[in-house]
């Protein structure tokens, strides 16, 4: 986008558009996935029905595999989905605190170096025991590589 923030800049002043609105983050976050992320898919797929099948398979999802259980077939446990809720939760958390402006890591700068320690030793033991990695763990089946 900052290729195209020129234009913006004119489009916004012509039309009279508010920038420091929900709306208009809400806006920037689309307009980012579709100069950036969404060319992607036609470089990726190794046809032009391939991607258009990729670029479809991402707005049409069935909602209610979420809550009829089949979710779970999709090859994610019980476990791993409560991690990503709840890594999920701790990312809106830390987004809105940082929101308003404080800044978690001159916090934990601030504290004494044992406080910092154990909480630095409690990430990475989240780490250790959340992570997928040990003798079962396949790089080679890493979801991105998949089709």
């Amino acid at each position: 986008s900052f290729y195209f923030e020129p234009h913006f800049k004119k489009l916004n002043e012509t039309l009279k558009i508010t920038t420091n609105c929900l709306s208009w983050k809400i806006f920037q976050c689309v307009r980012t996935f579709f100069l950036i992320a969404a060319p992607r898919l036609f470089t990726y797929a190794t046809s032009l029905s391939d991607s258009g099948r990729f670029f479809r398979n991402l707005f049409y999802h069935n909602p209610w595999v979420l809550v009829d259980g089949s979710f779970y077939n999709l090859g994610v446990s019980h476990s791993h989905l409560i991690m990503l809720v709840c890594s999920l939760l701790l990312l809106f958390v830390v987004s809105c605190v940082q929101e308003k402006g404080y800044s978690i890591r001159e916090e934990l700068d601030k504290q004494n170096l044992v406080f910092r320690g154990l909480v630095y030793f409690l990430f990475l033991l989240v780490l250790v025991l959340f992570g997928v990695y040990g003798s079962g763990y396949d790089a080679s089946a890493f979801i991105y590589q998949q089709i």
